[in-house]
């Protein structure tokens, strides 16, 4: 344990949580006071912090002509224990300020007479005493293991001290740090290191400059024991930018921290030759803190990240953890223009950031990631519909800009992140979890939104379109409207572009998936074919109707006979700006942009019957149904398309369509629960059985082909089309009075075990050539030594691993003793946790002994490091054993567990919360688990608390008993006292959502 010295007074513990919380408007901001700089001394210990600060306040203008000056107001917290204010050098009497939950004010009459001069510049300064190891929430300031840290975005600095804590209110920063030499023998802080030294009784200071002004929510300081891995970068114009990474002594001795490193090198020489920007610092660093709350943060020269999303080794991480690290570090690093250089101008513009930056990501991701990479459309596409479709059509749908929400924490969602992303693509000529660490629908659709720009206006335009956005707001803050005028100006003399990109807004201010349907006919006399679009969206709570978005609908025709790619001749219809330049050459592919409700398109030459290819890379995060498509027309799409997304969506479509009728067919005979009887039913899985063969025939095709194909060169794209549709395709089609997840779990057991049947030979052949291509002697005999094959990661590699693990869980479905000893000596000989969870995974479908051994022999042999147990953690309570309830409640009783780490409760809890036998237990057993987990974690970590809950509120999916027990938990969260804000607002957005309907 560290040695720490004294400390000042004695402290309560206290949640940093407001007893009352104020909904929030998306206009725009009051004037009020800023700042030009700020000159903070912590005097840190674990149990009492001493926070000095001196702010230098520029005076804000009357709130009206004829005015005085308005009051100063600092935001803060409760539990600050505020210790003395002083304006200008004179210290105020208690009487002099108001201190309340939110804030500091000092009246206008206790202020220097400057302060009724706008602009005029004045000090004012105080001291508060924190407790960090009291702040289990993991923001502002508080322990992780034996690290001081802070995390604050978007609202943590308020529990550090009294500040104007606002994103578009930037200050330069002089900080000093004082701390036990021995318990923190390094300290950090923004910026550069100027002057340290020894104290008096075994303390050190150390005080960091960061000349550069930023807003509070990315400052950060960390003190610890923690040791450093060195390194560099030197910029395209020759400047070398020291590098470090730090952790734990051990991690870096165990070089767990090199794949880290050299993930932040690649992603600086990425940036550099693809957006043509050089980070403008002299030394970058990162810091792997053991809980970290929000995965991973931008703080300004000093990256700190959950050690999970940083460190790896192959005892530690899998081919997904390596590839998370990958991506972790590149977003957080590419915050360092979209983002920190410019920031957002107040909370409600969060997509404008996060989208830039997911989507910046995902581009990373492809080029690193993917060999190739139109594969990696594939992968946003599936997280798109199992995270921001399913959030869209819920409750909690909102605009990626939302007008108003009552805890700036919920802000981040798969909205604000991916759509935005998606959006800014879409524009090109050519043909993106946090809370942060899980977010909702607001930056899902940032992404998309950032993509679909790209996509539409083509990717010179663009790229001279951000290019521009980021120097003309470059040390200021900027809007979603600030993106697409730079976009629309990036157009030069093309009206066309410029009127598409400031079309883009409505995708920012619009609820909703947009609901895209297609009608084809060909004409084989006068050689024509017609394209009719039609949108729609959903009305969402707040917006009972909707405007039609633009939507570049990226077409390709397929011939019905030849299988090849028609030339496109556009008689008549809209393109988007990318495509104007290219239609008269014929090309293969257009992008066509569909902005009205209804509009249509000739296409002239076309010489045989056409099979339409559609949203072609996920052009749009849309969905779309197209009249009267056959099966064999989807075959022809998954067996000759040369576009990974379409192909993908061809096999998810037949899957879809197999996996809805045997749904159908086990609702009909177990629909119906009753209490004591077997579940599920017998008689729903004989049902389902019964049409298992007859619903997959369709789908066997298609499977076989991208088995047989090239397994081992095309493991990129089998991965994805081995895997059935999520259910998220099932809740869409519904046409009941809500899902039964029961029987749709039956449904999905019995189509696996369908197309293992029917494809056995192809699976077994493919995961043959997938070991070979993996360094496994195929003609060994079988046995744990077989599969002791050194592990090295590389994204060819892990794709490979990915396809097999998906054959060899579909072969797992049949039961079969030698398919099972087959995994058995797998598991055995695992030399790295991928194939040993992977192993684990295919054995827990067996059920019984088989599955009792296997996970038992990984707990013993993985179990030893926290991510070995949190994967047996997760594979224990994401079990879709019947009955599991009793295995997962054990798990937070094990001596591993730690109550409010985001690891542990995401194995547990989470990873139960997906389970549809389980969570969805008829009983309502599983929903009141889940709550109370709620109940606890708020207690102890609210973002946890509200991540948790989320997987409670779509009560309205589900089937009419199901719902009133899962509306029950919400109202029993509702009724709750003191619960927290972040979750209140899910929850009453979730119950609103029935009273909106009647």
């Amino acid at each position: 344990m560290p040695a720490w010295g004294c400390c000042w007074g004695e402290h309560e513990s206290s949640s940093s949580e407001e007893e009352e919380s104020e909904e929030s408007g998306s206009s725009e901001e009051e004037e009020s006071s800023g700042m030009t700089d700020a000159h903070l001394t912590f005097r840190l210990h674990p149990e009492e912090t001493v926070v000095d600060a001196v702010l230098t306040i520029c005076a804000a203008a009357p709130a009206a002509p004829g005015y005085g000056p308005p009051p100063l107001v600092l935001d803060g917290r409760k539990d600050l224990r505020l210790v003395s204010v002083a304006v200008e050098g004179r210290q105020l009497a208690h009487g002099q300020y108001h201190q309340s939950p939110k804030a500091l004010t000092i009246a206008p009459n206790f202020l220097p007479p400057a302060a009724a001069q706008p602009g005029a510049q004045f000090q004012v300064a105080t001291r508060v005493l924190l407790c960090p190891r009291a702040n289990t929430h993991l923001e502002g300031l508080f322990m992780s293991g034996g690290l001081l840290v802070t995390d604050n975005e978007p609202e943590g600095f308020r529990g550090i001290t009294f500040f104007i804590d606002r994103p578009d209110v930037a200050a330069r920063y002089t900080v000093r740090l004082e701390a036990d030499k021995t318990a923190c023998p390094v300290l950090l802080s923004n910026g550069k290191c100027k002057e340290s030294g020894d104290l008096p009784n075994g303390w050190h200071f150390a005080t960091w400059v960061d000349p550069v002004p930023k807003p509070s929510y990315l400052f950060c300081l960390v003190a610890g024991q923690l040791a450093s891995l060195e390194g560099r970068h030197v910029t395209q114009s020759g400047r070398t930018i020291q590098l470090r990474v730090w952790a734990d002594r051990e991690e870096i001795e165990a070089r767990r921290a090199d794949w880290a490193l050299a993930c932040l090198q690649a992603a600086m020489r990425w940036d550099e030759a693809t957006f043509g920007v050089e980070c403008d610092l002299d030394l970058f660093q990162i810091v792997a803190v053991p809980s970290l709350q929000s995965g991973g943060m931008e703080n300004v020269g000093l990256n700190t990240f959950d050690a999970s999303h940083i460190l790896a080794c192959p005892a530690t991480a899998t081919d997904d953890d390596y590839q998370n690290v990958e991506r972790t570090v590149a977003h957080e690093f590419f915050h360092h223009q979209t983002g920190n250089r410019v920031t957002v101008r107040n909370w409600f513009q969060l997509t404008l950031k996060e989208g830039l930056t997911v989507y910046r990501e995902q581009e990373f991701a492809a080029s690193t990631q993917y060999k190739f990479a139109p594969c990696a459309r594939v992968e946003a596409a599936s997280d798109l519909r199992e995270g921001l479709l399913d959030e869209d059509s819920g409750p909690l749908a909102h605009p990626p800009r939302p007008a108003e929400v009552c805890s700036v924490e919920n802000f981040y969602s798969d909205t604000v992140y991916n759509k935005g992303a998606e959006t800014i693509g879409m524009l090109t000529p050519s043909d993106l979890p946090h809370n942060k660490s899980n977010p909702l629908p607001i930056n899902a659709t940032g992404a998309e939104i950032v993509r679909m720009l790209e996509t539409s206006l083509g990717r010179p335009a663009f790229l001279a379109g951000l290019r521009s956005f980021l120097e003309q707001h470059r040390g200021g803050s900027a809007t979603c409207e600030d993106l697409l005028a730079a976009m629309a100006g990036a157009a030069g003399d093309s009206p066309e572009a410029a009127a598409a990109a400031r079309l883009m807004l409505r995708w920012y201010d619009q609820a909703g998936t947009p609901e895209v349907e297609a009608a084809g006919e060909w004409n084989p006399n006068a050689r024509t074919f017609t394209l009719r679009l039609s949108q729609r969206t959903e009305p969402t709570p707040g917006e009972p109707r909707k405007q039609p978005v633009p939507i570049p609908v990226a077409v390709a025709l397929l011939g019905r006979g030849s299988g090849r790619q028609l030339p496109l001749r556009l008689a008549s219809g809209t393109l988007a700006p990318v495509s104007l330049p290219a239609a008269a050459a014929a090309p293969a592919s257009l992008v066509l942009l569909l902005t009205a409700p209804k509009q249509t398109w000739v296409f002239s030459g076309v010489e045989e019957e056409p099979v339409l290819s559609l949203l072609r890379g996920c052009s749009a995060p849309v969905t779309l149904t197209v009249k009267g498509r056959r099966d064999a027309d989807l075959a022809l799409l998954v067996a000759a398309d040369q576009d990974p997304y379409v192909r993908w969506d061809a096999v998810q479509e037949l899957g879809l369509r197999a996996l809805l009728k045997m749904y159908r067919a086990a609702l009909a005979k177990g629909g119906k629960y009753k209490a004591g009887a077997p579940y599920p039913p017998p008689a729903a899985v004989a049902a389902a059985e019964a049409a298992a063969a007859k619903a997959a025939a369709p789908l066997v095709p298609a499977l076989r082909h991208v088995l047989t194909a090239d397994p081992v060169g095309a493991a990129e794209f089998g991965a994805w089309a081995l895997n059935l549709p999520g259910d998220m395709g099932i809740y869409e089609r519904d046409d009941g009075d809500g899902v039964d997840p029961g029987m749709l779990q039956v449904a999905r057991q019995s189509l696996e075990r369908a197309l293992a049947a029917a494809l056995r030979p192809e699976l077994g052949s493919a995961v043959l050539a997938l070991d070979a291509a993996l360094g496994v002697d195929t003609a060994a005999p079988g046995g744990p030594t077989r599969y002791a094959v050194p592990y090295a990661y590389s994204a060819q590699a892990a794709a490979q691993r990915s396809m097999r693990q998906a054959a060899l869980h579909l072969l797992a479905a049949l039961g079969e003793p030698a398919v099972l000893a087959d995994l058995q000596a797998r598991l055995a000989g695992a030399t790295n946790l991928t194939e040993a969870v992977g192993a684990a995974e295919a054995l827990d479908r067996a059920g019984g002994a088989a599955r009792a051994a296997a996970l038992a022999a990984f707990h013993d042999a993985w179990g030893g490091n926290t991510a070995g147990l949190h994967a047996w953690m997760g594979l224990v309570a994401g079990s879709e054993q019947p009955g599991n309830l009793a295995e997962a409640a054990a798990l937070p009783r094990h001596p591993g567990f730690q109550l409010g780490s985001p690891g542990a409760s995401l194995a547990v809890w989470d990873a139960f919360s997906g389970s549809n036998f389980n969570f969805h237990a008829p009983d309502g057993s599983g929903y009141k688990f889940v709550a109370d987990a709620v109940l606890l974690l708020d207690k102890v970590n609210r973002w946890q608390a509200a991540e948790l809950a989320a997987n409670l509120v779509d009560w309205e999916a589900v089937e009419p008993r199901r719902s009133r027990l899962l509306r029950a938990q919400l109202e029993r969260l509702a009724a709750t006292r003191g619960l927290s804000s972040v979750v209140m607002d899910l929850v009453e957005a979730a119950l609103e959502e029935d009273s909106d309907d009647e």
